[in-house]
Parts: C-alpha cells; sequence; structure tokens
C-alpha cells in the first residue's frame, strides 16, 4: 500500500519567488511552479504525445494573448504549463482564466462537455455554425509489474469527438453516418459526399474525415468577432520585450511608476480627472489607490 502511495506523489514545489526579470512577473508566470513527476516510477508518459517536450505557441490568458510562449500540456492532470522566458521555471497559470491556447499547429480550449479539461477545436463555427472538438485525456491505469522487482503507473489514453450543432446541441460522433443522422434533410448528400470523397473513419483518419463532412454541411456562419477569423472574441497581444523600469521608461508613461513592482501591461492602467493613482501589480488586474503625496 506504501509502494502504491508513493508511486502517485508528485514533487510539490512552493509558489514562484522573485525573478531577476521584469518579464517573469508577467501575469502569465506568476503563478506556482509545475509539479515534477518522478519519472522512474512512471512507464507511461502523461504529457502531450507520450514526450516531455516543449511546444511554442500562443496563449490567451485573462483576455490577453501572449505569442512565442513554450508550452506543455499535461494530459493526465489536464493542465498547461509555460516556460518563464528568463528564470526558464515552468509555471502554472490559473486554469480557469486560460481562454484557449495553441501548439503543434492546433488551437485547445476548455472543453464544452467539462470545463475542467481541454478540448481540440477542429472546426469553430465560422463556415456553418456547426463546432467540433477531439477531447483526448489520460487516466491512471494503475501499477503494472515490468521485470523483475519493478513496479510502474500505467495510463490509459481516452478520446471523443463531440459535435455542437447550432441550436446548441452536444454529440458524440464517431462515422460519418453519426453526423448524417444529426442533420437529417441533408443526410443523402452527407453520406453521398463521404462515399465520393473515400472518406474513412477508422482511429487514424477519423479526425481530418469528421472535419471534411462537417465543413460540406450546409448552414449559416457564427458571427465572427475577431482574433484572425477563428470565433473567438479579440485579444491584445503581447510580446516578451522584458519591461524596463529605468529613468526613460518613468519618463515615457502617462501615469506613475512604483520602481521595482513590475508592470504588467501599461495599457491596462489610465489616469483619471481624480487624483487616483493606478498602480498594475501581479496577479491583480487594477489596484487603485488614493493617496496624497506625503503619504506615498
Amino acid at each position: 500500500m506504501i509502494l502504491v502511495c508513493m508511486m502517485t506523489i508528485v514533487q510539490n514545489i512552493g509558489a514562484q519567488e522573485n525573478n531577476s526579470s521584469a518579464s517573469d512577473f508577467d501575469r502569465l508566470y506568476v503563478g506556482p511552479l509545475e509539479p515534477q513527476y518522478q519519472k522512474w516510477l512512471w512507464h507511461d508518459i502523461p504529457y502531450y504525445r507520450d514526450d516531455t517536450n516543449m511546444y511554442s505557441g500562443r496563449i490567451s490568458y485573462y483576455g490577453l494573448v501572449y505569442d512565442n510562449v513554450q508550452l506543455r500540456f499535461d494530459q493526465l492532470k489536464q493542465r498547461v504549463a509555460v516556460l518563464a522566458p528568463v528564470s526558464n521555471l515552468l509555471c502554472l497559470p490559473e486554469q480557469e482564466h486560460i481562454d484557449w491556447f495553441e501548439m503543434d499547429g492546433y488551437r485547445y480550449v476548455h472543453d464544452p462537455e467539462d470545463s475542467t479539461r481541454y478540448a481540440c477545436l477542429l472546426c469553430d463555427g465560422s463556415i456553418n455554425g456547426i463546432r467540433l472538438y477531439h477531447s483526448v485525456w489520460k487516466v491512471d491505469h494503475g501499477v503494472k509489474k515490468f521485470g523483475p522487482k519493478k513496479y510502474l503507473q500505467t495510463l490509459i489514453t481516452k478520446e471523443h469527438y463531440t459535435l455542437v450543432t447550432p441550436d446548441g446541441k452536444m454529440q458524440h460522433v464517431k462515422w460519418g453516418s453519426d453526423v448524417a443522422e444529426l442533420f437529417p434533410d441533408q443526410k443523402k448528400q452527407i453520406k453521398k459526399f463521404a462515399r465520393k470523397n473515400h472518406l474513412s473513419f477508422m482511429k487514424m483518419e477519423r479526425g481530418n474525415s469528421l472535419v471534411k463532412v462537417v465543413e460540406n454541411i450546409s448552414g449559416s456562419p457564427l458571427p465572427k468577432s475577431g482574433d484572425e477569423g477563428s470565433g473567438m472574441r479579440s485579444k491584445k497581444k503581447v510580446h516578451h520585450t522584458p519591461l524596463s523600469l529605468d529613468e526613460k521608461t518613468m519618463e515615457s508613461t502617462n501615469y506613475p511608476l512604483i520602481p521595482g513592482i513590475p508592470v504588467l501591461d501599461s495599457d491596462t492602467a489610465t489616469m483619471t480627472v481624480t487624483p487616483t493613482k493606478i498602480y498594475v501589480v501581479p496577479g491583480v488586474k487594477k489596484a487603485r489607490a488614493s493617496i496624497a503625496d506625503d503619504q506615498e
């Protein structure tokens, strides 16, 4: 029993301390460090594509888009870690405030069936109002013996495709016929399209085939609301340029800064007609304080 418990323990690392560069204090990087798996206890890899690689991509966090971010997706815990640009520490953002992230050529959003999980957005509704998601997650499969006296933790990978119709109904689909049943008025057309294009719905080809079928269905596209026509609302982009708090920066801003406290996003702070001074602090959207000069 003790051995089984030890195999499921991950190293618990505390919250991130101060780093040497202001860029590491961007809201995206002020979470706790990613707990590390004790790899020698595991047979299967909990991460995306069964490896520990980092992937360069984008992430929308608290409504801001960060470009050129190094990401790692844990499919067992269903959480995304980001690599701080200067300290090279792996941090865990607040997952509920991740709007979406892109890596390896795909966009991931919160699963419409379970917001604690992520799903790949294959069709965003911009063609005919139909959205298609691919969810992949890993579950604990217990401890198995590999060789003499070697017991390792194992995983099982699960997945499903979820189609969301324009009226908001959700249905798991696996074959072209599953999609056809959801659109009775286009049923014959859908099946004919699948046969004509020799679409295969076996596991390796299923995703591409379902996308082709869904995109061929007639319908009204969802209204676009920015962000490169993806159906997501427009976000302000943030680049990894370290923020300087030297005299030049202080003179170029139109609001007061506190030296030593890094600024997250200068555009979120504005001066008002009142004497209120606005300071931006890690983990807080806007911190306002009305204070007299002699109390500063």
